[in-house]
Parts: C-alpha cells; sequence; structure tokens
C-alpha cells in the first residue's frame, strides 16, 4: 500500500463533464434517492487492484449505510441516472481541517475517460475547513496512484501488510 498526502493549498481545476453524465453531491446522511446507486458504487471497489490479498472489502448494504452516521463527503457520478462512479471523503472527527480519501471507483464501463480524476477533483471543491486529506492505495493501483499525483497527492510512505492464520503462527 502507498499511503499519500494532500495539502489543500490550490484547487485543481474540474473538467467538463462529458455528454449524458451528471454529479450528486452531498455531505452527511446519504439522499434516499441515491441510496441504492451509492451502494452499488461502493461496492464496485472490489475489483481495484490489489495483488494476492485477502483483504476482505466490505460489503455494503442499503441498511448498512443507513445507519453509518459517519461525516463524509460524496461525490456520485451517474449516467443516464444509474451509477458510474463514486468518491468518498470522511472528516477527521478529531481534527476538523483533516479527513481522509476513502473511496474512488469508477465502475468499469465508464473507465478510461478521466472521470475518476475529474470526480475527486470536483470532490476537493466541496471540502469547506479541510486543509490536508490522507488516503492510502494499493501500490499495485498505477492508475489511481497516476490520478492523486495528477491532483497534488505526494507518495508519504509505502507497507506491506502480512496475513496469517493464528493456528499456522509458531510460538
Amino acid at each position: 500500500m502507498t499511503s499519500q498526502r494532500l495539502a489543500l493549498a490550490e484547487l485543481p481545476e474540474v473538467a467538463e463533464l462529458p455528454p449524458g453524465y451528471e454529479l450528486v453531491t452531498w455531505k452527511g446522511a446519504v439522499p434516499e434517492e441515491f441510496i441504492e446507486a451509492y451502494v452499488k458504487g461502493l461496492n464496485a471497489v472490489a475489483d481495484a487492484p490489489f495483488r494476492e490479498t485477502a483483504l476482505d472489502h466490505a460489503y455494503n448494504t442499503v441498511e448498512s449505510v443507513r445507519e453509518d452516521t459517519a461525516d463524509r463527503w460524496v461525490v456520485l457520478l451517474l449516467h443516464e441516472g444509474e451509477v458510474a462512479g463514486v468518491t468518498v471523503v470522511e472528516q477527521d472527527p478529531a481534527v476538523a481541517s483533516a479527513a481522509e480519501q476513502l473511496h474512488t471507483v469508477v465502475l468499469p464501463a465508464h473507465r478510461g475517460k478521466g472521470l475518476g480524476r475529474l470526480i475527486k477533483a470536483r470532490m476537493l471543491h466541496d471540502l469547506t475547513g479541510v486543509e490536508e486529506i490522507h488516503t492510502r492505495t494499493s501500490s499495485d493501483n498505477e492508475h489511481m496512484l497516476r490520478v492523486n499525483h495528477s491532483l497534488g497527492y505526494t507518495d508519504i510512505d509505502t507497507y506491506l501488510a502480512v496475513q496469517a492464520k493464528t493456528a499456522d503462527l509458531q510460538p
């Protein structure tokens, strides 16, 4: 995994949306009319490059999203009314000027059009009061690392997580 940091000094330009696309943004609870599209977008992150890992991508449901009370900004990308992508940033509850970039995903049929960068750039314009954002991305996900670098993120460090069954560990 690669940890990255962005100091929000200058906001990037937001590209124009291609025909047929629209953006929906909010902070806080998911508007009911977008909850199913949002859940589908979040769950699409499961196909992101993660090399050989047993990481469990939490499967989101409408119910789990309704119950979630975290303070998040969301940009939902729709194409002709269907989800095409989503990006989510969560404010740090302890430090109001800090946030964590959580999920960014563009569904397969919409990739290769610069939409991931577009929704992340749009998100940065909504983050009132945020001065610094942290994120982590699989080091194998060259596309998202490139998108983040184009927005001004810098690499902090790279780390490796190791997983083993308790029964396989020897004293």
